[in-house]
Formats: C-alpha cells, sequence, structure tokens
C-alpha cells in the first residue's frame, strides 16, 4: 500500500485485494538464493526440481517448471487461478475506469501467463532468457491497452503491450508490442484486425467505455530479498500478507457522460 501511495495518482482510490497477494513459496519462501545453494536442506528441495525437469523432454520440462511448488508453496499455475479472479472482477466490476494494480513479480508473470495466453513453453523460454528486456525489475511496468498506439483504434480485447524499468529504461523494451496469443479466439493479429473491423471503435473514444489500461509494478522491500510484508497463514483469524493493491481511476469525459444520463 505504501509503494501504491508513492506513485502520486490524483484521484485514486486504492484498496488492497486477497487475491493480487505475492505467490506463496512454502518453504523456500523468504530464503535467498545463496542460501538454497549452500544449506543442505534448501540444495535438496532444489535438487529434487531439476532431476525432475531433467528426466523430462523439452515440452514435458516446460509444464513440469510450471506446475513446480515448492513444499508447502504455490506454484504459478495456482497464481493464474488467482489471477483469473481477478480479471474477472475487473471486467464485471472497472468498465469505464483505467485501472492500476501493484503487485510483485511472481503474480506479474502470472498475469502476462493469462493476458498474453503464453504458452508454457514460452514462459519458460522467458525465464531462462538471457535479455535483460525480458525479466521483471524492481518496480517494473507492464501496461496493457486496446487502443491501437497507431492509428488509435480501440479493439474489443488487449493487444498490445509495452513494458518498461522506470529507473534504467536499458533494462526494458519500452515500446508497444503486439500480443501474439498462443491459441484460442482472436489469437493473432490478423484476427485482431478483424475483430477491430466489426466492434471497434475510432481514436474519438466512442463505444470504448471498457478501454482498461493495466500496469503491474513489482513491489520490493528496501532491501535485497526482504519481503514487505510476512504472509499468515489463511483461515480463522489469519491474514493475507504482501497483498497487491488496485486503484480505479475514473475517464473525466466517462465521468461527465454518467453525470449527463442521470440528469436526462
Amino acid at each position: 500500500m505504501e509503494t501504491a501511495s508513492l506513485l502520486g495518482l490524483d484521484g485514486a482510490q486504492w484498496f488492497c485485494d486477497f487475491y493480487l497477494r505475492e505467490r506463496d513459496k512454502g518453504l523456500l519462501g523468504g530464503v535467498s538464493d545463496l542460501q538454497r545453494k549452500e544449506e543442505e536442506h534448501y540444495r535438496s528441495v532444489m535438487a529434487h526440481q531439476e532431476r525432475g525437469m531433467l528426466a523430462l523432454p523439452l515440452i514435458s520440462c516446460a509444464s513440469y517448471a510450471f506446475y513446480w511448488a515448492p513444499p508447502g508453496g504455490e506454484s504459478i499455475a495456482s497464481s493464474c487461478l488467482r489471477v483469473d479472479r481477478m480479471l474477472d472482477i475487473l471486467r464485471t466490476s472497472c468498465s469505464g475506469f483505467k485501472v492500476v494494480m501493484v503487485c510483485h513479480g511472481n503474480i506479474m508473470r502470472a498475469f502476462r501467463v493469462r493476458i498474453e495466453r503464453m504458452s508454457q513453453r514460452k514462459f519458460r523460454e522467458n525465464e531462462e532468457s538471457t535479455d535483460d528486456r525480458d525479466k521483471i525489475w524492481n518496480c517494473q511496468i507492464i501496461h496493457y491497452t486496446r487502443r491501437d498506439p497507431e492509428t488509435g483504434i480501440v479493439a474489443p480485447n488487449f493487444y498490445w503491450v509495452r513494458s518498461i524499468c522506470p529507473w534504467d529504461t536499458s533494462l526494458s523494451w519500452n515500446v508497444w508490442q503486439p500480443i501474439h496469443r498462443s491459441g484460442g479466439r482472436g489469437g493473432t493479429r490478423a484476427a485482431a484486425d478483424q475483430q477491430r473491423r466489426r466492434g471497434a471503435v475510432g481514436p474519438d473514444g466512442h463505444r470504448g467505455d471498457r478501454e482498461e489500461a493495466c500496469a503491474a509494478h513489482r513491489v520490493e522491500g528496501a532491501r535485497g530479498g526482504h519481503r514487505q510484508e510476512r504472509r499468515g497463514r489463511e483461515g480463522e483469524g489469519g491474514q493475507a500478507a504482501r497483498q497487491g493493491v488496485v486503484a480505479a481511476l475514473q475517464q473525466p469525459q466517462l465521468r461527465h457522460q454518467h453525470h449527463h444520463r442521470r440528469r436526462r
């Protein structure tokens, strides 16, 4: 919540949502990379994961990494279920709003998987990429839009994304890129063009009252690897710590339209 308030967005109405809490790493939660390599107990956990991945062909290996969860923890696949629920809330409750979400890195990865319909193989390729621009850095921003950055036409779904590292733009792509989905409805740029011709709106914004711009910021503690909050056990009396934060910013044009309708 503190990080969200530092964004200084005028008129933002922030609230916490437990669906945006960071991925639960179970036994490995709060454990540094150095500890995982040096301490025997953690080394055995990581070795078990590596043995499982090496025993599988490439496609299955990518699936294993996607579904693997540390003891007592949560897999990326499980995190995606929470992200799906959050996207449903945005569709039903935030129509006509610009939305900013502040969350941790693993939840940002889950958002990418679901919004971009990323395959498990593509997910693993991104995770193993040696290009710094493919990584999610501290305070990274991932921005999705339905509005074509070249023509201003609004499509029915998110078809463009840009990733920005605000403190060092050499570590990010920064420019708008089309989303090439791996399958399903509207999975290609050609499908996006077709959908825009059938039901899109122009740059003047008419019928564009559902345009949402989602940005996610990775939240880390001031000290390396330190979590801002300790995750409590969920259940009776428990708290969902390290919660993400959501803000809805109503567009002035839409607000004027709503007032006009009420007067009529």
